[in-house]
Parts: structure tokens; sequence; C-alpha cells
């Protein structure tokens, strides 16, 4: 009980933001249309760029974002023609591919891994997340897009999106900056060069902070925006039967088989585990309010969730798992 109340409570100030950004959509007209785009276009490609390029980059460590990429895919194209299926329409189809499958690993775990288990964990938790990013940004966003917008309109989307760009070029510059610029000889220009990358390493700083604050704001800024109190019933049982059936079933499977095999350590089991407990991603609204779907039933599907995980991670964290 101990560790649920500690937890509990540590987890608090990520809902305080939550309702300062409900009150700014109430009363100061906040407007989450263009909180959304400066999301997308500017904060989430900064802090990525920032966190890979300071990363130590393995061929092991490159394996860990395919997890989260291959179940975001495969479980967005299985719940995209459920959808289709169920709603009849492909809007409805589009929304659900999103919230069956995007989970708020950044804005809400990276938070929750920080306070427990420190600074250390966050390398293998960013290329993890990384995976899902990855997803959300090509096939994710793409299938989303294909709610309103024909194939040819939702790929030309798709490439606009620029964390695959900033994830690229962070790649490219690791590697060029770790195996030829640290090695060349001392003079003005390296000197010069490397005050510049400090300083705007530095200046980035800035972002990671303003990346939770405006992520988790979101979501009380998308719950105060809802026009009309409606629960699609269908809709959330879907996204909550992905998120806490589903994601958690393929996490237990796949901790079944490294038992065996052993191939990933125990920071990487830590954190999938835990990335399958995070509510729905409040991405989901960001995305559905730039392609103009239904933000009503994504922002009602977030807050469920958010408060779903609120209560859940503290128990199952109590029961102190062999992997925890």
């Amino acid at each position: 009980m101990d560790i649920f109340v500690q937890l509990f409570v540590k987890l608090l100030p990520l809902y305080f933001i939550i309702l300062l950004g409900y009150f700014a959509g109430k009363k100061l007209n906040v407007s989450r249309d263009s909180i959304a785009p400066l999301l997308i276009y500017i904060v989430v490609p900064i802090v990525n760029f920032k966190v890979i390029f300071e990363m130590d980059i393995s061929q092991k460590t490159l394996i860990y974002p395919i997890y989260l990429f291959i179940v975001g895919v495969t479980l967005s194209i299985i719940f995209f023609q459920i959808g289709k299926y169920r709603f009849k329409n492909n809007e409805s189809a589009a929304l659900l591919s999103l919230t069956s499958t995007l989970a708020n690993t950044g804005y809400f775990g990276l938070p929750l891994l920080l306070v427990l288990y420190g600074e250390h964990i966050l390398g293998t938790a960013v290329l993890i997340n990384f995976g899902l990013a990855l997803h959300e940004s090509t096939v994710g966003f793409y299938l989303a897009a294909h709610g309103k917008h024909s194939p040819q309109e939702a790929l030309i989307k798709t490439f606009k999106i620029p964390i695959l760009y900033a994830v690229t070029l962070a790649l490219l510059s690791n590697y060029f900056y770790n195996n030829y610029f640290i090695s060349l000889t001392e003079s003005p220009f390296k000197n010069l060069a490397n005050i510049f990358i400090q300083n705007s390493l530095s200046m980035m700083n800035f972002f990671i902070g303003t990346l939770t604050v405006l992520g988790m704001s979101i979501i009380g800024l998308g719950l105060a925006k809802i026009t009309r109190l409606k629960f699609n019933w269908q809709f959330i049982g879907l996204s909550l039967f992905s998120k806490y059936l589903v994601y958690p079933l393929i996490f237990l499977v796949f901790y079944s088989l490294n038992s065996r095999l052993g191939f990933f350590d125990e920071d990487f089991i830590r954190v999938i585990f835990y990335m399958s407990l995070v509510p729905v991603g409040a991405n989901c609204i960001t995305l559905a309010t730039e392609l103009n779907l239904d933000t009503d039933d994504a922002s009602i599907i977030v807050i469920i969730s958010t408060l779903i995980s609120l209560i859940l991670i503290p128990i199952l964290t109590s029961f102190q798992f062999p992997f925890l």
C-alpha cells in the first residue's frame, strides 16, 4: 500500500497540468488548434533530435525501437479494419486506429519512469519510444489522414511530418560527431563549432519541459472544448480493449520469450511494461485536431484512460513483479 500511495502522489503533478490546461481552455480561451501544430512541427522534433544526438547508440540499442514500431503498425492496421466494419466510415476507423495504438509514452511515460528509476533509464525509454513515434509519424499518421483524405493526399501529409527528418538528422549527426568530429585535431574552427553545438543542446533542454507541459495541457484543452458529452461506448470499449488488454498481453508474451532467450536487459523489460500501461496518447487529440477528425471522441478516450492509469499503474507496481 505504501508503494501505491507514494506513486499515486508522485503522479499527481502530471494531472495538475491537465487541470491547468482545462482552465486555460475554459477561462482563457486558449486554443488547442494552435498548440497542436506547435507540438507536431517544432517541440517534438527538437526534443527527439536532442535526445538521440546525445545517446550512446550501438547495434543492440538500435533494435529497441522495433518492438513498439511493429506492435503499433500491426494493431493500427487491425483496428482500422475493425473500425471500418463496426462504424461503416473511414473517419471513425481512422480515429480508432489512433486511439487503439498510440500511447502516452512521451508526455506521461518518460516522467513516470524518471520518478521510478531515475535518469539512467531514460536513454532506453527514449529509444523504445522512438519506435512508437516512428509508427505515429508514418503508418499511424497515414491511416489517420486516410479518414478524410485520399491515399495520395494522406501520403503527402505524412511526408510533411518533421519528426522523420529530425530523427534521421539526429542519427547522422550522432554518428559523424562521435566518429569524426571528436577525433579532429584542435583548431579554432573545432572549438567554435563545439561551443555552438553545446549551446544549442543546452537551449534544447527548455523544450523537454515544454513537451511535458504542453503535451499534458492539451488533454485538458481537449476536455474543455468538448461540445457534447456523448459517449460512443463501442468506440471507447474497442480503444480500452486494445490499450489495457491487448498491449499487456503482447508484453506478457514478449516477456515469456525473453525469459528463455535472455536477449534484452531488465531496463528494456521495465520500460515496455510501463509503456503497455500508460494512457492513450495525448497526440491522438493533437493529430485529430490537425486532420479535422472528431476531437470530442479523442478527448474523452484520452481522459478516461488517463484516469484509469492513475489507479492501475500504482496498483500493479505495488505487486512488485520480478521484472520491476
